[in-house]
């Protein structure tokens, strides 16, 4: 669900201005004559057409749309139901995955500018008790060309889902599986690189990743029902 309410939050951001002509009723009865070219479809109608076909035809249980123009809301609204077959409503919150890297590399980078770290360290500096290669710079856990292993990957991802892990688990059994390829000479998406860059930000700072979060995203930014 949160894979389908990225593509299409992007989605409508990119064909909402091209809709306008697209979309027509649909009935039983006979087709009325053409509208005046004066009235052309709402915003709500059209985004309504969009993702309703959209979860109907691809199974999303629920989705929430919001649009906004020169900084001022202009369109929210809940589709579907969640999985208590409630109705979802535009104020809902949903989990926002892997955007939460660019979180991540937002401290990483704030970090950089107040001389804590530099994005071509490499890892070991910050974390040596786990044997990383020292070719790994934080530039390439940035870019997913550190060749590190995925560890949502690994067997034991699913028993850590459901019974919790600690930092240092995951961290060293990332650090014993064998390289993806040599560190900075491809690309392979890695949620191994951020989960690295978070503990990195709690050994630079002494706080929480979700201190941190606090500190350098949410209250900047006013993101009052953002949350770790």
């Amino acid at each position: 669900m949160r894979a389908s309410w990225l593509r299409w939050h992007l989605l409508l951001s990119a064909l909402l201005p091209l809709t306008a002509g697209f979309f027509s009723g649909c009935s039983g009865s006979p087709a009325p004559s053409p509208a005046p070219s004066n009235q052309q479809p709402t915003l709500q109608s059209t985004v309504d057409s969009l993702v309703n076909t959209y979860v109907l035809s691809a199974g999303v249980p629920g989705v929430t749309v919001a649009i906004a123009q020169n900084g001022n809301m202009i369109y929210a609204q809940g589709y579907g139901y969640d999985d208590g077959k409630r109705a979802t409503k535009a104020t809902d919150i949903f989990e926002i995955g892997s955007i939460t890297k660019q979180f991540t590399a937002a401290v990483i980078m704030k970090l950089q500018e107040q001389g804590k770290l530099h994005v071509d360290d490499s890892m070991a500096t910050y974390l040596p008790q786990y044997g990383f290669p020292s070719a790994i710079t934080l530039r390439m856990l940035l870019t997913h060309t550190s060749g590190l292993a995925d560890y949502t990957s690994f067997p034991q991802f699913s028993q850590w889902c459901t019974n919790g892990v600690s930092e240092a688990t995951v961290l060293t059994a990332v650090s014993q599986a064998p390289l993806q390829f040599a560190p900075g000479t491809a690309y392979i998406y890695s949620n191994s690189n951020y989960f690295a860059l978070g503990a990195i930000i709690e050994v630079v700072t002494g706080q929480s990743y979700e201190s941190n979060l606090d500190q350098y995203i949410f209250q900047p930014l006013g993101l009052q029902n953002t949350y770790y």
